[in-house]
């Protein structure tokens, strides 16, 4: 009887904790995080920064940066792959050692980035001052790609079908 009632203890732990392991290498914990900066986003790709990144800042403590973006893979929205891109990442750098020691030329980036609505070149800016440039990260690559699958999958199920003229 205790044997059994071991083997059932044992069975049922090593159950949660498959549950427990699956949940986090999902990603379900940190989806929030990526739904709410893909949704802020009309342009999310993942490239190598092909120019050395030129800081110049106009206000106290806000740093905006000109670099050209090779894109490798597009994650959200319409842009062709294999092509230079010129963006704006604006980030808050209020002191030394705030800079991302990461980013410079040759380094791959994840970028979320709107279109600028002030008409300046150039005509994309990162999506949010701290989080629009992240290193690359396969991980996070393919949790976007899934998120914004089942985004497109969301907007297309909630457009039902169109009335007829």
């Amino acid at each position: 009887m205790a044997s059994t009632y071991r083997s059932v203890l044992l069975v049922t732990s090593a159950g949660a904790l498959a549950i427990t392991f699956a949940g986090i290498a999902s990603g379900d914990e940190g989806d929030d995080t990526l739904r709410r900066y893909l949704a802020k986003s009309d342009l999310v790709l993942v490239g190598h920064i092909q120019s050395e990144p030129l800081g110049f800042s106009s206000e106290l403590g806000v740093v905006r940066y000109r670099l050209d973006i090779k894109i490798s893979s597009v994650l959200k929205g319409d842009i062709a792959t294999d092509q230079a891109l010129p963006v704006r990442i604006v980030r808050f750098e209020s002191a030394r050692g705030d800079e991302l020691p990461w980013m410079s030329k040759g380094a791959k980036a994840i970028l979320f980035l709107r279109k600028g609505h002030d008409g300046s070149y150039p005509r994309w800016v990162s999506a949010d001052v701290w989080f629009g440039i992240q290193p690359a990260n396969s991980q996070m690559e393919e949790s976007l790609k899934r998120i914004a699958a089942e985004a497109e999958k969301q907007r297309a199920e909630n457009a039902g079908p169109r009335p007829c003229k």
